[in-house]
């Protein structure tokens, strides 16, 4: 839904996005700071699923949207299979946080 938090900052991280349709804004702590716009082909909850455990922001529903949801234990479980691709994403974590 529009204006809906996908999760806010601090909540346990559970489950990694990827954008498949839509617009999501990501927010700082405060709640008001925008970061960034994220749209199609993007993800977002690597950090909280793979370095910190919780969330580092918030993200906020911006236009109709549409996003797969990987739960944290499945994520790991696949990117044990492609270490290459569970070291990039650990990466772009570490980057990004």
């Amino acid at each position: 839904m529009i204006n809906e938090h996908v999760f806010s900052k601090d909540a346990a991280a559970n489950n990694f996005y990827l954008i498949n349709e839509g617009v999501c804004e990501v927010v700082a702590s405060d709640e008001q700071t925008l970061i960034r716009f994220i749209s199609k082909g993007t993800f977002f909850g690597e950090i909280g699923c793979l370095l910190t455990g919780k969330r580092s922001c918030s993200v906020i529903v911006r236009t109709t949207t549409i996003l797969h949801k990987i739960r944290k234990d499945h994520l790991i479980a696949i990117l044990e299979a492609y270490p290459s691709q569970y070291k990039y994403l650990k990466a772009v974590g570490r980057q990004r946080l």
